[in-house]
């Protein structure tokens, strides 16, 4: 049974308090959302995969790569190189010889992270999964 829109509203009120667990189903699998430190004074939202996760899950091409992940981590997205060394290589080299000497400048790598910083990017991320389940009797905890 697909979650309705007041079940989604209940669940993203329910991720803004500090502890909070919640368990998803998605064949098969237990997709539970916590509440986590980050560091000094800052929490984040990360997503588990039946009570474990891995930083290699999240990079595509990677033997480890879990093509969940795609579907329920924070996809992220970083240049090669940044926009001042890409101005500092073109001023040295010109515009045509730094595209000559590595082709690739202008490139863009992607990973996912398990993170989320606010309850309600998680809520519109994960609305858009068909067969996403949570239990109707369970009262997800929040304390």
């Amino acid at each position: 049974m697909s979650i309705t829109k007041e079940q989604w509203a209940g669940i993203e009120e329910s991720l803004k308090s500090h502890y909070v667990v919640i368990k998803f189903q998605y064949q098969g699998t237990e997709i539970a959302v916590t509440r986590i430190s980050a560091g000094e004074g800052k929490t984040v939202l990360a997503v588990w995969f039946n009570g474990k996760t891995h930083c290699a899950w999240g990079i595509p091409g990677s033997d480890h790569f879990n093509p969940l992940c795609e579907l329920f981590w924070h996809k992220r997205t970083k240049s090669l190189y940044s926009p001042k060394r890409i101005k500092e290589l073109q001023k040295a080299y010109g515009k045509r010889a730094a595209k000559r000497v590595i082709p690739n400048i202008e490139a863009k790598y992607t990973y996912y992270m398990p993170y989320f910083s606010k309850a309600s990017v998680l809520v519109r991320q994960f609305r858009r999964i068909e067969g996403l389940t949570v239990d109707d009797q369970q009262k997800w905890m929040v304390l």
